[in-house]
């Protein structure tokens, strides 16, 4: 009987649970049978089934609502017609939710808020959430609109609302001032406290490297003018002052890739943060590199922007004059460097191409970099690179002052002093014979001798003007320090293919060197045009600017290897 009871309870529970039958059906079928005496309960079962019915309705709509993902949004205010809302942002548009007066006591305009999007409700409040968005110049306060704003954004101008903590600073909200501003929602959030004083500009010392004059080989003079100009800035600022010297000072370094025009920076960088230390006993940075990279933006008037930003952040950092060991002022000038310049400065009203994006960028550049001179605390120094200087703006360079500095070919003694850089003392000669000096000095007479000597013959290419001249462009005229370096590092790798196959180290062999500088030098010929022409002979250009009409190879390419005799 127990068992039988048992059973007819859970049957009784699974139709009392059953949501496919109706209501009045399972209390039918419940109280017929329950119902020992015949006394009709069904009323009292339909209304405890109906109750069930709804709060296991409730149950499931409440855990749904716990699911539901949740929108965040900013709070505008409230309205009372025709019935009480909320008005919050909705993307750029306002959504309009009813609410209750208690559920927004306590919000403000611009205030965060989560929204319910399926149930158009508040659902609660956002205000452990950091704000985000864009960062944005102020172009005006509308005195018409209380508490909204207008901001440029992507160049263009925005009516923005602000939020109800920038109330009170209006004053701070002036043209030209940077916000944190919402795109989406059409808001201003904060305002940012941008600030700065451009030492994020100097360029950190452990990138320029530790270069010293023996590592160069052959410096040219143009560093030591450099530094000349650093030491009389620093320990002669009255006699600088009664001469009425400029505080800015332009150099100009051309020339091909490998001449050594970096490398030389890096070794006016190395003494000039030297001398920084001796003076001021810390090894501060004094260096500014920038490149195009650091202006051009694919948003135009975003270039703009960041020259403006760039040179009141240099502003900044000049007036910040260094202290001495002994606490003494010292105004030790700053050095901006501008790699491959032609991209910078590029010429002004190219009919071809997108010559025309550049006209505005650059006349902005040219005056904010001949403002800087008036309003620095400390002197300039610019130092602009190129290879391609054909392709700046000639007005640009006359208007920076900048004196042009032509890193071309190497002469005999300097390309001595850089193989004997390049090749140590403690290197192993081939067939040095006991004397590692005397194989090393015959080692450097070969190889001087093939770049300098009459054998092979020097006429690489012959050069056709415009005005029908024919020159000559010897070997002798294209040597550069990484033509030399490549050529070492390249005969040293051969010396170890062959002496892994012969069981022992057979040294650096001179053949080796000059049988690279052939098959470089016999492939630069058979490449050379007239529109890279000048990347590869820059003294041909510096005083004059030649038509070059055409170009002709003077030897002829061999697929043997070529070995001197």
């Amino acid at each position: 009987m127990d068992q039988k009871f048992i059973e007819m309870n859970a049957k009784c529970g699974e139709l009392m649970h059953d949501e496919r039958m109706p209501v009045d059906d399972r209390a039918d079928a419940l109280i017929y049978g329950i119902c020992e005496h015949g006394l009709d309960y069904r009323p009292v079962v339909r209304d405890l089934l109906a109750e069930a019915e709804t709060g296991r309705k409730l149950q499931k709509k409440a855990a749904a609502e716990d699911q539901t993902p949740l929108a965040d949004e900013l709070f505008v205010g409230t309205i009372d017609q025709p019935r009480f809302s909320a008005v919050v942002t909705r993307g750029r548009d306002l959504a309009y939710l009813a609410s209750t007066r208690e559920a927004v006591e306590g919000l403000n305009q611009g205030d965060p808020v989560l929204i319910d999007v399926q149930s158009g409700r508040l659902a609660g409040r956002d205000g452990q959430v950091p704000a985000v968005g864009d960062v944005v110049t102020v172009e005006s306060l509308p005195a018409h609109r209380p508490y909204q704003i207008v901001v440029k954004h992507h160049e263009q101008s925005q009516l923005a609302r602000l939020h109800h903590q920038l109330f009170g600073k209006l004053d701070r909200c002036k043209p030209g001032t940077r916000v944190l501003y919402d795109s989406q929602r059409r808001f201003v959030l904060d305002i940012l406290d941008t600030g700065t004083d451009g030492s994020e500009l100097l360029t950190d010392l452990k990138k320029l490297g530790t270069v010293r004059r023996t590592d160069v080989g052959a410096p040219k003079a143009i560093a030591e003018e450099i530094l000349d100009r650093v030491r009389q800035f620093v320990e002669h600022p009255d006699w600088v002052a009664t001469m009425h010297a400029r505080q800015r000072c332009s150099y100009l370094l051309v020339g091909g890739t490998g001449c050594g025009k970096s490398f030389h920076l890096k070794l006016v960088a190395q003494e000039v943060h030297d001398l920084v230390e001796a003076i001021t006993g810390e090894r501060t940075s004094r260096f500014v590199v920038c490149d195009a990279s650091h202006f051009w933006h694919s948003l135009f008037g975003e270039t703009e922007q960041r020259i403006a930003l760039w040179a009141e952040r240099l502003q900044n950092l000049g007036a910040r004059p260094l202290k001495d060991r002994e606490g003494r002022t010292v105004h030790f000038p700053l050095l901006v460097i501008l790699e491959e310049c032609e991209a910078l400065l590029r010429a002004r009203g190219e009919m071809q191409g997108s010559g025309h994006l550049f006209d505005r960028p650059l006349a902005l550049l040219l005056q904010k970099t001949e403002s800087l001179e008036s309003v620095l605390e400390v002197p300039i120094i610019w130092i602009a690179t190129s290879n391609r200087i054909d392709l700046a703006d000639p007005a640009a360079i006359r208007r920076l002052g900048m004196r042009r500095v032509v890193f071309g070919t190497l002469s005999l003694p300097e390309a001595a002093s850089v193989l004997t850089t390049k090749v140590p003392g403690d290197v192993p000669i081939f067939e040095e014979n006991g004397d590692r000096e005397a194989a090393r000095n015959r080692l450097f007479q070969k190889v001087l001798g093939y770049l300098y000597g009459p054998s092979p013959k020097q006429g690489l290419v012959e050069v056709q003007l415009a005005n029908s001249q024919r020159r000559t462009l010897n070997r002798c005229e294209m040597v550069t320090p990484a033509v030399l370096e490549e050529a070492v590092s390249s005969a040293i790798d051969e010396c170890l293919r062959k002496s892994h196959r012969a069981g022992m180290l057979l040294g650096l062999d001179a053949d080796a060197v000059i049988g690279f500088l052939h098959r470089h030098y016999t492939g630069l010929a058979h490449t050379l045009r007239p529109h890279n022409i000048a990347e590869h002979c820059p003294e041909w250009f510096a005083e004059e600017s030649p038509v070059i009409h055409n170009v002709v190879p003077l030897v002829r390419r061999n697929r043997r290897t070529w070995m001197p005799i």
